[in-house]
């Protein structure tokens, strides 16, 4: 990890590089621009709904439990949303 934050100045200079660089595909600069937002800002949410075998929504019996490991990134607010449709 150390190794790699030491090498994110160049790799930022390359994508900027790449933006400009007018022979460069726009898909490719198009997965440039996305990687960039989502390392900047973090991927948008994505919501999962959870049903029982008969297709109904599930209740708060038993929640689903996520084992994060601690990689030392500091975080601010929940991780992971869990709520039941119909029930916020």
């Amino acid at each position: 990890m150390t190794e790699c934050r030491v090498r994110a100045p160049k790799v930022l200079e390359l994508a900027d590089d790449m933006l400009d660089d007018p022979t460069v595909s726009p898909e490719t600069r198009l997965r440039v621009m996305e990687f960039l937002i989502n390392r900047g800002y973090g991927k948008p949410r994505q919501h999962v709904i959870l049903n029982n075998p008969d297709g109904q929504p599930t209740q708060h019996i038993n929640p689903v439990k996520v084992y994060i490991p601690d990689n030392r990134r500091e975080t601010s607010g929940p991780l992971i949303d869990y709520s039941v449709e119909g029930q916020e």
